[in-house]
């Protein structure tokens, strides 16, 4: 197993996650996570029903999002009443170049229980994109997160049981996703969704950032060949 020195620790290759290796530029992330904003210190208003886009997003690579952490500053009540939810509001097409039809209208319906994506298939032969020629067995590729899928299979309550710090004067916590292990395609446009009340509601300095564990079947290789086929 080939090793390398991070940090003035000797590591396996295949333990260290690299978000792109292209000859001598690498770039290294802690755990393999790589932090992507959705919201940033945005004022949410009243009267939101789910219907509105409040923050937006598009993955530049395939991965998957095991974490999202979310702060705010006064909110105007803490009992649930109000929430979020992140929505593929459209879905990469499974190629490297990871192109989509951009934010197009799609519906989000607050409340109930929301689809989340497909399990885990990153260990499927051609991950996540070579020849159908290739793929041993009739493999067929992984199955990608689709338009209309939610990261959290209910919508998170602004409440103390998601953020045990809270109050009205703020709060803040990292939340699991429902399917951790689901995969989103390169291109794909995320969109945050939010309740709020109907006259007095507001959410000051909201922010949302997605950790992304970024995939490629050539990431954690031990040989030198560059990425290209991503």
């Amino acid at each position: 197993m080939a090793q390398i020195v991070v940090n003035g620790f000797l590591q396996n290759v295949s333990n260290v996650k690299t978000s792109k290796s292209h000859g001598p530029w690498e770039s290294w992330n802690i755990y393999g996570l790589s932090p992507q904003t959705l919201v940033s210190n945005a004022s949410i208003g009243a009267g939101l029903t789910g219907s509105t886009i409040s923050g937006v997003t598009i993955l530049p690579q395939f991965c998957k999002i095991p974490k999202v952490a979310v702060c705010f500053g006064a909110i105007d009540v803490f009992d649930g009443t109000e929430t979020f939810n992140i929505f593929v509001q459209q879905a990469g097409d499974g190629t490297p170049t990871g192109s989509s039809t951009g934010v197009v209208a799609r519906t989000y319906t607050a409340g109930g229980v929301h689809t989340v994506g497909y399990k885990d298939n990153t260990q499927a032969w051609g991950y996540p994109n070579q020849a159908t020629s290739t793929e041993p067995f009739g493999a067929s590729g992984p199955v990608f997160f689709a338009a209309g899928d939610c990261l959290f299979a209910s919508d998170v309550k602004f409440n103390t049981t998601n953020f045990p710090l809270g109050t009205t004067s703020g709060g803040g916590a990292v939340l699991a996703t429902t399917n951790y292990d689901g995969v989103f395609a390169a291109g794909t446009i995320l969109t945050a969704r939010f309740v709020t009340t109907a006259s007095t509601g507001s959410i000051a300095n909201a922010t949302i950032v997605l950790y992304c564990e970024p995939l490629d079947e050539k990431i954690s290789d031990d040989s030198a060949v560059p990425i290209t086929d991503w």
